[in-house]
């Protein structure tokens, strides 16, 4: 759910996103663009999978019934069920209309 520029579902916070619309909507970002946070983050989730990729590792997270997928350093290793929070700057993310699937941009 997305009210007054913050997205917030299960396990997930993050502010500062355009305040234009309010209502169901789906957050969008790349996999590369979130890093790890030693404390409080705008994701903590439990892990659902890790998958070593050579470069990187590939961290998986389960926020409600959605999986979430974070690049971390190929050196990082988590255990499932493990709580794992993530760094997600707002203005790196995208959202979209929850029932079309359309890509909303700010002030349109």
């Amino acid at each position: 759910m997305w009210t007054g520029g913050v997205f917030n579902a299960p396990n997930i916070c993050v502010s500062g996103l355009s305040p234009d619309v309010s209502g169901k909507v789906t957050l969008g970002f790349r996999a590369e663009d979130v890093t790890l946070a030693p404390e409080a983050g705008e994701i903590a989730a439990p892990v659902y999978s890790v998958e070593l990729l050579g470069d990187a590792t590939q961290i998986t997270v389960r926020s409600g019934a959605t999986l979430i997928a974070a690049k971390t350093p190929r050196d990082f290793r988590a255990k499932i069920g493990e709580l794992i929070r993530f760094n997600l700057a707002a203005r790196i993310c995208h959202l979209f209309d929850h029932s079309t699937g359309m890509r909303m941009v700010p002030g349109r």
